[in-house]
């Protein structure tokens, strides 16, 4: 087994310099929130593309979707058939909204419409969620770099923690986008070499590994099973997961509605949706390939360390140990800054993300209005750090974590999934009122956590409530599968909200007008 060498690490350094100087080299341009959340609305389709699809990737698409299929299979990948109809629901009914209105966060939207009670809820809501997101992300990389380097994760933590805050810190939203850019770049180019070397040390080549790949089930796409609750997966569980997934991470997350905002203009925001969402499911596949790639290896060169981790059921850190022990010198720090690019690339983005939010819709909105620009841009700048403080405690607080992919669909899912059901209703709903819909996104919430918590579970094939969990040993009880807290979540804020609204006087129509959905024609959608 190599051990990281000086060449490694000068790699990782200049790789962190590299970030910092981006960040160095955008302050110039910063006079304003304006510049430094939506970057003075300058920013061509393909790099808003790029830092679209980085921010959703992360260290944990990196570690997670080659543990999926060195444990299981393709399944998981099936999700995104669903793709093209969620970014076309997307770009009709979303994008256009933002782009008529002066607002720098979704939640703005959310006042407009509704109510500003609403707006705190639905923001204070995005922040935790997002927060602990972010903390989930750093813990994985540093985990990962834990592993292949020796250094203690406490170190690791904090050392990405600070560089991630120093160069959001100084550079903004369009110090974010480029170094997005760099990072996709590094990603891939370290994702296709790790697949030339598996199969180049595979005697029987890329053959072998589709043979082997074959004869293990690796390559299964689709579950035949009747539809269910309870499995982890199955196909139109995972058809409903991908439909609400995309919807509320493209539609309604502050994230992407960022970018939407940053967009030179309406048709280059478009232009980057369609790019981010194209390229998913091939990068996806590859990054799955890549898990079957790992397993046939070692199915064929089997190695005491790798068993040792699949007791320990750290499928995750596999792939990482692959990198320390048959990579080159050089091009294993590459593949390690690969790593680093898929954690930072997201973390980045969160945080600039969590101050617009923090600034805009919760000091400017409540604590401080009329506040001057200057303060203004001073205090998003001291959000930036406050969020990396807290994000680095989040990380801290993983580290009893398995199944990181399963923990990141969780932990968006259980707070995402009301607020599509928010911004659905607020768009398509012209009877739907503040409160009643506050009513359904807190009862929405609500049946998520009873869901995860098992007291809401399957039982003889029904679905079943009760005060303590059915679930566990001895208990005959069946969890519902994570894949169902999202559509549930976004399904149980509709209904209830809607219901709830006609408690109360309907609101008046050419008041939210403005704020509708309405259709404008195959041409505005395309331009």
């Amino acid at each position: 087994m190599h051990s990281i060498g000086a060449l490694d690490y000068a790699v990782l350094v200049t790789y962190f310099i590299t970030v910092i100087l981006i960040g160095l080299y955008f302050t110039r341009r910063q006079t304003s929130t304006n510049e430094y959340f939506l970057a003075s609305k300058s920013i061509p389709w393909l790099p808003l593309g790029i830092s679209m699809y980085v921010t959703q990737f992360s260290s944990i698409s990196l570690l997670m979707n080659p543990a999926e299929t060195f444990q299981y299979d393709l399944q998981f990948l099936s999700y995104n058939l669903v793709i093209p109809l969620a970014a076309a629901v997307t770009i009709v009914i979303f994008i256009d909204l933002y782009s008529r209105l002066s607002i720098t966060t979704a939640f703005e939207y959310l006042e407009l419409r509704f109510n500003g009670a609403l707006r705190l809820l639905c923001s204070v809501i995005y922040l935790l969620a997002r927060g602990l997101y972010a903390g989930i992300v750093l813990f994985s990389l540093a985990l990962a770099l834990s592993v292949v380097t020796g250094i203690d994760i406490v170190i690791v933590l904090l050392l990405v923690g600070t560089v991630s805050i120093i160069y959001t810190l100084l550079g903004g939203m369009r110090a974010v986008i480029w170094t997005d850019v760099m990072q996709f770049c590094v990603l891939f180019s370290g994702v296709l070499f790790s697949l030339w070397l598996i199969v180049n040390k595979l005697e029987g080549g890329l053959g072998e590994l589709i043979d082997l790949g074959l004869a293990h089930n690796k390559f299964r796409l689709v579950n035949p099973a009747e539809f269910s609750f309870s499995q982890r997966y199955t196909f139109w569980g995972l058809m409903f997961f991908g439909m609400t997934l995309f919807l509320s991470h493209k539609g309604t997350d502050q994230l992407n509605v960022q970018r939407y905002l940053s967009g030179k203009s309406t048709a280059h925001s478009k232009g980057a949706l369609l790019f981010s969402a194209f390229v998913s499911p091939p990068i996806q596949a590859l990054l799955y390939f890549l898990g079957i790639g790992l397993f046939v290896y070692y199915l064929k060169h089997p190695d005491p360390h790798v068993t040792h981790l699949i007791a320990d059921n750290d499928i995750k850190s596999i792939y990482p140990y692959f990198i320390v022990s048959l990579v080159p010198a050089g091009l294993r720090g590459l593949l390690l800054g690969g790593l680093l690019a898929a954690a930072m690339s997201s973390i980045d983005s969160v945080l600039n993300t969590l101050s617009a939010v923090t600034v805009t819709d919760i000091y400017k909105r409540w604590l401080h209005k009329g506040v001057d620009p200057v303060r203004e841009l001073l205090v998003a700048k001291l959000m930036i750090v406050l969020w990396g403080l807290v994000v680095t405690s989040f990380a801290f607080a993983m580290m009893d974590v398995q199944s990181l992919l399963e923990t990141v669909n969780t932990v968006l899912s259980v707070f995402l999934g009301q607020l599509l059901g928010v911004f659905l209703l607020g768009v398509l709903s012209s009877r739907a009122t503040g409160w009643g819909v506050l009513i359904g996104a807190a009862l929405g919430q609500l049946t998520i956590l009873l869901i995860r918590y098992n007291l809401i579970h399957i039982l003889d094939g029904r679905l079943v409530f009760s005060l303590s969990s059915g679930v566990g040993e001895g208990l005959c009880g069946e969890s519902i599968s994570f894949i169902w807290y999202l559509p549930a979540g976004a399904t149980v804020t509709i209904v209830v909200g809607y219901l709830a609204s006609l408690l109360f006087a309907a609101p008046e129509k050419e008041k939210i007008k403005p704020y509708m959905w309405k259709w404008l024609g195959w041409r505005k959608v395309v331009s």
